[in-house]
């Protein structure tokens, strides 16, 4: 049940922007894909808990919050993000081990919704960097069979063979590299700029 004994005080610091917690839903449902089919409607309710000014404040132990009921704006649940728990009806309905309510997703974003910016971010500039130097190295193997083909003395159709083959090989890699990326690019944009989408 709620805890009605008082009326917690909300802080309201604890407010996140509506499309702040809109994202970090979305790289939750990127990132846990598997957790956020179980979830069943909560997450959009969760972003709702979320950007309310206050609905989530820091209990007196490390890990736990109260987060406000939206049923009785006097009372609150307590979520252990220790034990993944909640105090609420919701929550012990489902099964152990696989539950999950607004309020536990609501904290989640709190905690862990800048770290999940900083990861897609960080893998963005990582297949960025990796479709780079593939292309790289395809320039390059392309300029040895050019070499071979054209200007080495004594180069001999195997090595001009080999040396085609690297090239058709280092452009398929180079341009899977970059098809990863560009899909990568294209759901950040999505994610992070959804006034940019068609």
């Amino acid at each position: 049940m709620a805890n009605t004994n008082s009326t917690p005080e909300w802080s309201p610091v604890a407010a996140v922007r509506r499309p702040a917690a809109l994202l970090f839903a979305q790289l939750f449902e990127h990132y846990y894909p598997t957790w956020a089919e179980r979830c069943n409607g909560r997450i959009e309710r969760a972003v709702e808990l979320c950007s309310m000014a206050g609905a989530c404040r820091r209990g007196d132990l490390p890990g736990v919050f109260q987060v406000q009921s939206e049923s009785n704006p006097r009372g609150s649940y307590t979520v252990d993000m220790n034990a993944r728990t909640c105090s609420c009806p919701d929550f012990g309905r489902q099964p152990a081990g696989r539950a999950m309510c607004k309020h536990l997703l609501a904290v989640g974003f709190h905690l862990h919704g800048p770290a999940w910016i900083r990861r897609f971010e960080d893998e963005l500039y990582r297949l960025k960097d990796a479709y780079r130097h593939a292309w790289q190295v395809q320039l390059e193997r392309a300029n040895t069979f050019e070499f071979l083909a054209l200007v080495a003395p004594g180069a001999t159709t195997e090595d001009i063979d080999n040396a085609r083959a690297a090239v058709i090989q280092a452009t398929e890699q180079a341009q899977a590299a970059q098809a990863l990326y560009e899909a990568f690019y294209t759901k950040y944009i999505a994610l992070f700029f959804p006034r940019h989408e068609a």
